[in-house]
């Protein structure tokens, strides 16, 4: 199984534990913190970033349920994988209600060990893209001024059009910023920023002709329209 490197936290009070995982984890070409101690691991914390760590439930000083709770009271939203040779399912379900990515029970297999890992990698992988597009998805709309409830929903359903695959058409009058929206909109990217304006024809054309092009029509409605449209 291949994995790119990440910063990996690993704490356990046996360290014959401690020295497999980390063997098995640098093996996959991750850099791994090792703590002995609920201590350790906080203080580790002070000093480094990692994507993911494996806090033992059963440590000496302080349990891993109560590390898990000051890592989350910190503010830190890294996946955490429990593990215990005492597992039961009251403490799998404390342990995810603390905020664990996922609770494995000792002895584990290391195979099993490194697809949660990777698992997780992946899932913190996906939410930084996600929290990348969202502040990517504000600064394009940071020029949209306006505090009314009306601009305010306009931005909001432009937010939400902007996440469909679909065609969005804009709607409005000259010079209430169509142009604006729509060079903001994040698909662009996709398609290579291509756009195609149609206001500058618009403008030449009559309405009786747009009304008949776009909207539905039926027999004998317009002088000139001898067949069903819709």
């Amino acid at each position: 199984m291949e994995l790119s490197g990440e910063t990996i936290l690993v704490a356990d009070d046996d360290p014959y534990i401690g020295k497999v995982l980390t063997d098995r984890l640098e093996a996959l070409g991750h850099r791994v913190l090792l703590a002995a101690s609920g201590k350790g691991v906080l203080e580790l914390l002070e000093r480094h970033d990692p994507q993911v760590a494996l806090l033992d439930i059963a440590m000496a000083d302080i349990t891993g349920i109560e590390v898990l709770k000051e890592i989350r009271r910190r503010g830190r939203d890294f996946p955490i994988v429990m593990i215990t040779a005492y597992g039961s399912i009251d403490l799998t379900v404390q342990a995810m209600r603390e905020g664990a990515y996922d609770f494995i029970p000792k002895p584990f297999k290391l195979d099993h060990i490194a697809l949660v890992i990777q698992k997780a990698i992946e899932q913190q992988r996906l939410r930084r893209k996600v929290e990348i597009l969202s502040e990517e998805t504000d600064k394009r709309y940071q020029l949209l001024i306006g505090k009314s409830s009306q601009m305010t929903q306009a931005v909001e359903t432009a937010r939400k059009a902007a996440q469909a695959k679909a065609t969005v058409l804009l709607l409005g009058e000259s010079g209430t910023g169509k142009e604006l929206f729509g060079a903001r909109h994040p698909q662009l990217e996709r398609a290579q920023r291509r756009s195609f304006r149609c206001h500058q024809l618009c403008r030449s054309l009559k309405r009786t002709f747009g009304e008949r092009t776009v909207r539905p029509r039926k027999r004998g409605l317009y002088g000139r329209a001898p067949t069903e449209k819709r």
